[in-house]
């Protein structure tokens, strides 16, 4: 392997944040002495395959965890020991984070396979880089996944992923993994939204939205101004957001232009009602990606 080579991994590595640097740097001055022997090549480029072959494996055995509802079949491919980290780059454009273990995938796949009339696509489009060092692996790779339900899709997108390897027993199995899903496409739906008055014009909203193959519920604080003869509104604040609502009932976001709060030329509903105007504002702009409309309970 050349230095080239290695210094370009060692990039990849901290972006991904899953590799020890420094045991990189080592095989980089590693690879200024003599060349391996050609019997350690073939045992490199064999565990290289290996790994690969695995994670095909894996994706083959996900994607028809609705057939065999065997959730075994799928964690197989991992030690008791796996850890998870999630990167979740939402349709709008939003970072989540989040990480999971094996009890917690063993518990999504159970729901997975207990959805009626669900079908995961789940492909290897392309092999990155692939890394071996003895009884250790790593494999960056590209997928394209689509999770459907009675024919229509409830979200796809893409995943780059790095699968970090061990060789026990002369078999490899995954031990770390980070996932950076970017979704591309995701179905929207009915929503239900609890709301609750706090002190004085106050509100606490708990919407519950589709997501992928669940729901999730959000909690958002909102806080309702009095009339304002400046804005010729009461001003509606939520997550660092701004609205007018006027006294027609016609309800308008405030964009930052420029140092200064603008109203935007597209209005978001009219309504007399001040729950109501929360309601709009939860469906319009909140969860516009996910809701096509939102019933209070």
């Amino acid at each position: 392997m050349t230095i080239r080579r290695l210094q370009y991994l060692l990039v990849v590595a901290i972006y991904a944040g899953m590799l020890n640097v420094h045991w990189l740097e080592a095989q980089v001055k590693n690879s200024r002495s003599a060349e391996k022997p050609i019997g350690q090549k073939q045992e490199i480029a064999d565990d290289s395959k290996a790994c690969i072959q695995l994670l095909k494996d894996f994706a083959r055995a996900y994607s028809e965890i609705t057939l065999h509802r065997d959730k075994s079949k799928v964690l197989a491919f991992f030690t008791p020991n796996l850890a998870t980290e999630i990167t979740n780059l939402t349709i709008k454009g939003e970072v989540q984070n989040r990480y999971s273990d094996y009890r917690q995938f063993a518990q999504y796949l159970e729901r997975l396979s207990n959805i009626p009339s669900l079908q995961i696509k789940y492909t290897i489009e392309q092999i990155l880089h692939t890394l071996v060092k003895n009884n250790f692996g790593v494999v960056v790779y590209e997928v394209a996944y689509e999770i459907l339900r009675d024919g229509e899709t409830l979200i796809k997108g893409k995943e780059v992923n790095t699968a970090n390897m061990v060789k026990s027993n002369n078999r490899w199995l995954i031990s770390y993994y980070t996932i950076y899903d970017i979704a591309t496409e995701q179905q929207r739906g009915s929503c239900q939204c609890e709301i609750f008055k706090g002190e004085g014009n106050k509100y606490l909203t708990q919407t519950n939205y589709p997501s992928g193959t669940q729901y999730e519920t959000a909690t958002d604080n909102f806080m309702v101004g009095e009339y304002d003869a400046t804005i010729g509104g009461r001003l509606i604040t939520v997550r660092n957001l701004r609205f007018v609502w006027k006294k027609n009932g016609s309800i308008v976001q405030l964009v930052a232009q420029k140092g200064q709060w603008q109203e935007d030329s597209k209005e978001l509903g009219i309504t007399d009602e001040e729950q109501e105007a929360l309601l709009i504002i939860l469906r319009t702009v909140l969860f516009t990606d996910n809701c096509l409309s939102v019933r209070k309970r």
